[in-house]
């Protein structure tokens, strides 16, 4: 899938250079998160995109020109806006129309039909007041076809990046295999201990992989939560799962079961987990302490003894 840089949404959206650079460089992270997943597709940029004055009188060429801009990050927005050909291109010789559904506007000439030519998405800087939907809506038609509706996903900053990678690559995966070699990309603030691999040699991955991922992907989201200081006070009862801590007596006496080499080499007690993934599935997991700022999963497997198991 190809991507394209939305000009449209660089118009008066700062009102000073610093809010300029600020915008530019979530653009930049957005654009670096989706770029691996583009394949062989490039990401297109408009001609024009230099004449837009992201403020007043103050164009893309003067930010680019301006010494107070740190130059790695106009290095990096100039790579990325120039490695493609010009969407333009793509539209020179199309008999097309595309107009915006929410507010008519006729939008032929810009990115967003080239998006809807080519099927692909769009990278907006966030909080554009016009183009701050996802998806974009348009009716389009080429040459003598019925006009249609389309909706084209429009990334904003890089938490919507981010979701969209997961569910691109969520479509992908196939079996256990794929899962390992894609669960950074999938869950990027989890961190799997390498004993988790060979613990799925275990798990039925039709039946289990639907709620194992539901789980992982609410773990994930709290994760950024606590990252970003939304959760103040973490409580990880309230990750919109059912997650608990093993019991004392539980930890006494099988606490060595729940103990796994982390990637930074360190053993660590998994005393936390979630249930009811199924019949008997469980995920143990190790969140940010004192000795750690990561989030760590270190089973997904069976359910292992507890003090309360017959004898």
């Amino acid at each position: 899938m190809a991507a394209f840089v939305n000009e449209l949404s660089f118009v008066g959206q700062a009102d000073n250079p610093d809010q300029c650079a600020a915008l530019i460089e979530d653009l930049v992270k957005v654009i670096n998160i989706i770029l691996p997943h583009l394949g062989s597709k490039p990401v297109y940029a408009s001609e024009t995109l230099w004449s837009k004055e992201i403020s007043s009188g103050y164009t893309m060429f003067k930010f680019i020109d301006d010494n107070r801009i740190d130059k790695s990050l106009t290095r990096a927005f100039i790579s990325i806006v120039t490695k493609g050909p010009y969407f333009e291109d793509l539209l020179q010789n199309l008999e097309h129309e595309c107009v915006i559904i929410s507010t008519g506007d006729d939008v032929k000439g810009s990115c967003i039909a080239a998006a809807s030519h080519m099927s692909g998405l769009l990278t907006s800087l966030k909080d554009s007041k016009y183009y701050d939907d996802n998806p974009v809506k348009v009716n389009y038609k080429e040459g003598n076809e019925e006009c249609q509706e389309i909706e084209i996903t429009n990334i904003l900053n890089s938490s919507n990046a981010n979701k969209y990678v997961a569910e691109y690559i969520k479509g992908s995966i196939n079996s256990w295999d794929t899962f390992w070699d894609k669960r950074e990309s999938l869950f990027p603030e989890l961190v799997f201990c390498e004993c988790v691999k060979s613990q799925l040699d275990d798990v039925n991955y039709n039946a289990d992989y639907p709620l194992i991922y539901c789980h992982l992907q609410r773990m994930n989201d709290y994760k950024g939560n606590v990252r970003k200081k939304l959760v103040t006070v973490p409580d990880y009862r309230t990750m919109g799962i059912d997650a608990t801590h093993e019991s004392k007596r539980t930890l006494a006496i099988y606490g060595k079961e729940r103990t796994f080499v982390c990637p930074d080499g360190k053993d660590r007690l998994f005393s936390w987990h979630s249930k009811q993934l199924g019949p008997n599935i469980r995920i143990h997991f190790y969140p940010p302490d004192n000795t750690t700022d990561k989030f760590y999963i270190g089973y997904i497997g069976i359910h292992l003894r507890t003090i309360n198991d017959p004898h």
